[in-house]
C-alpha cells in the first residue's frame, strides 16, 4: 500500500494489488451532513445529487453514461462525515475515470433549471421518508438521542430547508469544504503507481487559499424519554436506543460483537428468542451506529399484531439479562466468525479495498488500521462482552420510542413494557447449574444437558 499527500492537494492511497483486471476508485471528502450549518440542513445530501448534473465540460448524465460507456459502475453517497464519489472500472480505464471523478468533485455546474428539477428529487425523496414508519421513529429515536448535536438531524434534511436552499448558498457550501486539499483519493487494482500520482494531481489541481474552519459543533445532549406516535402506519415498530462512544473508543470492538451477536443473522440471541421461540415478532434487530462524536447502539422490532407488549417485554428481558451476564461463548464465536469473514470478503473485491483504505484514512489518518481493528476483534473475551454491556446497555439513558396504532400501543404501556428492565430479569432456571441441565422425567429417567454456551445466557 501507497500513501502520500501531493502538494496542496489530496491524500492519495493505491493498493496495486488485484486478482482481477478492474479498478476502483473512491474519492472521498470527510464532509457530510454533520458539517452543516442549520440554515442550510441538507446541503451536503443535495449536492451529492448535483454532482450528477453536469460539471465541468460534462452535461446532465454524461458522467454516469461515460463510466458505463467504459464497462463501470458510478455511484455517491452522502453521510454525516462524508461525501463520497466511487467507481469500478475495467484496468486501463482509470486513465478517464480519474479525470472525470475529478470534476464532477471540484467543479460542478449547479445550473439553476436543474438545481430546481433536482430539488424536486430531493423533496420526494424527503416525503418518501416521512411515509415510512421505520424511518420516522428512526429520526426521532436518534434526534432524542444526540439532542442539538448535528447527528440529531436526518441527513436528507427537511422540507422547509431543502425547499429553500439556494443556488449561492449551495455553491459556498461547496467551496468551502470541497476543495482538493480535503480530497482522499484511494484506488485499488492493478496499477502504476507513478502514474496514478500523475493523473491524480493533474486531475485535482492544487487548492487555492486555507480551507475555512468546520462548522463547529454542539456537544451531544441525550435526553433519555419514551414515546410512542400513532401517524396512522399499521406496523408496529419499537426501538431502544442506549448512546456509545465513538468509534475510536477502545470498547468498539467489543460494543461489535456484542451487537453482531444479539441481531445479525437468524441464529443471533434476538431472533432465537423473539422469533423463533416466542413468534412474537416479524423482524428484529440491534445495530451500532457510530460516527467520531459519539454514537448510540439500537436495538428494535416489528412486532406481530396482537404480540407488541410481549414483543417489548421479550426484548427487554433479552437485553436485561445480556447487560447483566454478556453473551454465551458460542453466540460470541459466531458474531466474531461473522464479523472477520465480512472483512475478508471486503478485501477480495477492488471496490471494498478501495473503500476500507479511505475510511480508515478519514477516522484514523491510517488507511492501515482497519487490521489493527480486526486484531482487536480477535482479542475480545465473553469478559469484555460483559464488560462493555454493563457500562453502555444502560437503561437510565436509553430512548424508547415506538410508532404504532394507538389501539395496539400506547406511551403508558410502552413505558410499563421497558420497566420490565429492573424488575422482570429472570432467576436461573430451573435445575440449571454450572452450565448442566438436570430434568428427571415422569418415568424417573433423568437427563443431563451440558448446555453452558447455548442456554445458560438464554434470558427466557
Amino acid at each position: 500500500m501507497h500513501v502520500e499527500t501531493l502538494p496542496h492537494g489530496p491524500i492519495l492511497i493505491v493498493d496495486p494489488e488485484s486478482s482481477a483486471p478492474v479498478v476502483s476508485i473512491y474519492v472521498w471528502f470527510p464532509s457530510g451532513a454533520a458539517h452543516e450549518p442549520p440554515e442550510i440542513h441538507g446541503a451536503a445530501h443535495f449536492l451529492e445529487h448535483m454532482l450528477f448534473k453536469g460539471a465541468g465540460a460534462h452535461g446532465v448524465g454524461d458522467a454516469t453514461a461515460r463510466v458505463e460507456s467504459m464497462g463501470g459502475e458510478l455511484n455517491a453517497y452522502t453521510s454525516f462525515e462524508q461525501m463520497v464519489l466511487h467507481a469500478t472500472v475495467p484496468q486501463g480505464e482509470e486513465e478517464r475515470l480519474i479525470p472525470l471523478l475529478a470534476e464532477m468533485a471540484l467543479h460542478p455546474t449547479l445550473d439553476p433549471d436543474e438545481l430546481e428539477r433536482e430539488r424536486k428529487v430531493v423533496l420526494e425523496e424527503i416525503r418518501g421518508a416521512q411515509d415510512d414508519p421505520g424511518s420516522v421513529l428512526a429520526d426521532e429515536v436518534r434526534a432524542a438521542a444526540f439532542g442539538d448535536h448535528p447527528y440529531g438531524r436526518p441527513i436528507l434534511g427537511t422540507l422547509e430547508t431543502v425547499g429553500g436552499l439556494s443556488r449561492e448558498a449551495l455553491k459556498a457550501f461547496h467551496g468551502r469544504l470541497y476543495r482538493p486539499d480535503r480530497a482522499i483519493v484511494s484506488v485499488a487494482g492493478p496499477v502504476d503507481i507513478d502514474r496514478i500520482r500523475t493523473l491524480v494531481q493533474g486531475a485535482f489541481g492544487q487548492a487555492e487559499g486555507a480551507a475555512p474552519p468546520s462548522v463547529e459543533r454542539r456537544p451531544r445532549a441525550v435526553v433519555p424519554k419514551v414515546f410512542c406516535r400513532d401517524l396512522g402506519f399499521d406496523e408496529v415498530i419499537v426501538e431502544l436506543a442506549f448512546p456509545i462512544p465513538g468509534h475510536a473508543h477502545e470498547d468498539i470492538a467489543a460494543l461489535d460483537l456484542l451487537c453482531t451477536g444479539l441481531g445479525d443473522g437468524s441464529s443471533a440471541l434476538l431472533n432465537q428468542v423473539l422469533r423463533h421461540e416466542l413468534d412474537v415478532v416479524l423482524g428484529c434487530w440491534a445495530v451500532v451506529e457510530s460516527e467520531p462524536d459519539g454514537g448510540v447502539l439500537v436495538a428494535g422490532v416489528a412486532a406481530r399484531e396482537g404480540q407488541v407488549v410481549a414483543a417489548v417485554e421479550a426484548l427487554v428481558k433479552v437485553l436485561s439479562t445480556v447487560s447483566r451476564e454478556g453473551l454465551s461463548r458460542a453466540i460470541l464465536r459466531r458474531a466474531r466468525a461473522a464479523a472477520l469473514s465480512d472483512r475478508v470478503h471486503d478485501r477480495e473485491t477492488a471496490g471494498g479495498r478501495a473503500h476500507r483504505m479511505a475510511w480508515y484514512q478519514a477516522f484514523f489518518n491510517n488507511p492501515a488500521a482497519d487490521l489493527a481493528y480486526e486484531a482487536a476483534l480477535e482479542r475480545v473475551t465473553p469478559g469484555d462482552v460483559q464488560r462493555v454491556a454493563a457500562a453502555w446497555l444502560d437503561p437510565s439513558k436509553m430512548v424508547v420510542g415506538a410508532v404504532a396504532p394507538s389501539a395496539e400501543l400506547d406511551e403508558a404501556r410502552l413505558t410499563k413494557a421497558v420497566g420490565q428492565w429492573s424488575t422482570g430479569i429472570p432467576g436461573p432456571r430451573p435445575g440449571l447449574q454450572d452450565g448442566i441441565l438436570r430434568h428427571t422425567l415422569s418415568n424417573g429417567l433423568t437427563v443431563v444437558l451440558d448446555c453452558a454456551e447455548e442456554l445458560a445466557h438464554c434470558p427466557l
